[in-house]
């Protein structure tokens, strides 16, 4: 999956999690990056006492059963620093940022029974799903441009609001929501008064 990662063909053969280091380093050498290469749930059964030494904790992998445990290790009070779980949906006509602040009662406030996300914008996101011949996951299309676009406005919010610093709360960036009818998209009922280049922050109680 070269042609969707920030890392090119120089470094075939390394680790993910080494490669984006040598390209963070290589930018700026004066930065701290520490990678690891093992298995997340093995990671976090050993090292929630360095986690909480961050100052916030970013998930970006787009993998339900990983937030899930994330979101549990919250609730029991396990992991103490603010949460940030990030997300695109296809064609990034919509971005996903999930604040935890604090503890939630139930994973339900963000997720149904078939684990999709209460408050995703596209309806039939799903059956956008595609898969490369010998990859192993499964990945959606988007446009790099756009979740640069996506993460700067997030980070401006999330950095600036002051009023959202205690509590957990959802920031859904909404992209060039003309694609949605390009791309055969179903918009939710929910959100067909937003327009492009928008967003919305909802408390998450």
């Amino acid at each position: 999956n070269i042609a969707r990662h920030l890392c090119g063909f120089n470094y075939v053969g390394e680790s993910k999690t080494q490669s984006i280091k040598n390209i963070l380093k290589n930018h700026n050498p004066n930065i701290n990056c520490e990678t690891h290469d093992e298995n997340i749930h093995d990671y976090l059964n050993t090292n929630l006492d360095k986690l909480n030494n961050y100052d916030s904790i970013f998930v970006c992998v787009g993998d339900v059963g990983i937030e899930k445990r994330i979101f549990d290790l919250v609730s029991n009070n396990l992991i103490s620093k603010p949460v940030v779980l990030i997300w695109a949906e296809p064609f990034c006509i919509a971005c996903h940022a999930v604040v935890l602040n604090n503890n939630l009662e139930s994973f339900s406030l963000l997720y149904n029974s078939k684990m999709n996300f209460v408050h995703s914008v596209l309806k039939n996101g799903d059956s956008f799903y595609k898969r490369e011949s010998g990859c192993r996951s499964t990945y959606i299309p988007y446009s790099s441009h756009m979740i640069k676009r996506f993460l700067l406005d997030f980070l401006y919010s999330y950095l600036e609001t002051n009023e959202l610093i205690d509590n957990n709360f959802s920031y859904i960036w909404f992209g060039d929501l003309k694609l949605a009818k390009q791309e055969h998209a179903i918009i939710d009922d929910e959100f067909s008064s937003f327009k492009s280049f928008t967003y919305s922050i909802r408390k998450i109680s």
